[in-house]
């Protein structure tokens, strides 16, 4: 899984230099806007599709629905959790560090918001997302606090797509998350096992990660579903198809 996301970290560095003109260029990271961050994720989610794919054989056994419902599912949990486990490693203080390399200013969120050429002042959605910023920095903070590791940061990952109980969600889709999730967990209690000092403890504090995750994923939906309801951003359809909730 590792050698894949190393990967897919390049195609998404290839996309995002192409964008800007000469591939061959090194970009310099830059401040974005709401609408930018929007575009940049639209573009680059079928590269993270393609590496579901790549990474779990058992997706390719599924009914396309069902891989539409896991993947709409996990997309928001992943793009949130590993942004904050990024920035929880290279990020400086107030910056929310995105897969371009580019960051977002989140003690700046009127300015992060404001579309000046179409004439969208940013202060109401400032003041909306505020929640979500003060959840993400709580999630940073823990991942940070419990020096949470590479082999961690995938464990949560397989846990984040491999879901279950979802709406729509059938009994063989069900069934194969259990099984995974069963494997991940045997795996990750081997490594903490021989590879922490307090496994227990490890444990415990990786359990309050998933929680607080899925609360800030919780929360960044209804926002992002806000937004939508404002119709003044123009949100790409495979964006807001995920974080309202309508698969396809």
């Amino acid at each position: 899984m590792i050698m894949s996301y190393e990967e897919l970290e390049e195609l998404r560095n290839d996309l995002h230099r192409s964008n800007g003109g000469n591939i061959s260029e090194e970009r310099n990271p830059r401040s974005l806007k709401f609408q930018e961050c929007l575009n940049q994720l639209s573009k680059q989610t079928h590269l993270l599709a393609d590496w579901i794919e790549c990474c779990f054989d058992e997706f390719h056994t599924l009914a396309v629905d069902q891989k539409a419902l896991l993947f709409s599912n996990f997309l928001p949990v992943f793009t949130i959790l590993e942004r904050t486990y990024v920035t929880s490693k290279f990020g400086k203080k107030n910056q929310l560090l995105l897969s371009s390399g580019d960051f977002v200013e989140i003690d700046k969120l009127e300015d992060f918001f404001t579309d000046e050429e179409k004439g969208i002042c940013g202060k109401q959605m400032a003041e909306s997302f505020q929640s979500s910023v003060k959840q993400y920095e709580t999630l940073q903070n823990l991942l940070s606090t419990e020096h949470v590791d590479l082999f961690e940061f995938f464990t949560l990952t397989v846990l984040s797509l491999w879901d279950h109980g979802l709406v729509g969600q059938s009994e063989e889709c069900m069934s194969l998350s259990r099984k995974i999730n069963m494997a991940i967990a045997e795996e990750y209690s081997y490594y903490q096992t021989h590879y922490k000092k307090n496994p227990t403890k490890e444990m415990v504090m990786n359990v309050s990660v998933l929680t607080c995750l899925q609360r800030v994923s919780n929360r960044l939906r209804e926002d992002m579903s806000l937004a939508h309801l404002f119709d003044v951003y123009t949100i790409p359809e495979n964006v807001i198809n995920t974080f309202v909730g309508r698969y396809s």
